[in-house]
Parts: C-alpha cells; structure tokens; sequence
C-alpha cells in the first residue's frame, strides 16, 4: 500500500476518533450530576495520536496488540521523557 493511500486513511480515522472523542466528552459534561473530581475533571481531558512508521513487532495479549521493537521503545522513550518536561511547567 502506498504511503499516500495510508495517509489518507489514517488522517480520515484520526478525525473520526477525535470527533467521537469530542462527542463523547461534550455529553458526559452535559448531562453529568455528580460532582466527584473525575467527572470535574472532564474538560481537562485531551487526546493525543501518534502515527508512527517503522519495523514493529505486534503481539496478541488477550484481545489487545502490543507493539514491541526498538523504534517502538525509543519512541515511547522519547514521548515519556517529553510529556515529564511539559508536566512539570
């Protein structure tokens, strides 16, 4: 498959992820009555996408895939050590 076709698909699936993500936050504010600090905390949340390309080695564990390889752990390790810079602000 060709980088432009992916491309495409994945751009069309990172809108409609955030699109539901959006939705979904947008009626759990509104018609939310409990007022614990997670249902407060709602407007705080934020979703991020990483799109990355790269030898990858998938793995099964129960219904879920893992990722594992060594581009994979080094773009984990960067983003942990980029999201601890950011958090500390």
């Amino acid at each position: 498959m060709s980088w432009d076709a992916t491309g495409s698909d994945i751009s069309a699936w990172t809108t409609r992820v955030f699109d539901e993500f959006n939705r979904k936050a947008a009626e759990l504010r509104a018609y939310s009555i409990c007022k614990c600090s997670a249902c407060d905390s709602i407007d705080y949340l934020r979703l991020k996408v990483v799109v990355h390309t790269g030898d990858v080695l998938p793995h099964k564990i129960g219904p879920f895939y893992e990722l594992a390889g060594l581009d994979v752990t080094l773009y984990i390790g960067y983003w942990k050590t980029l999201l601890l810079q950011i958090s500390t602000f």
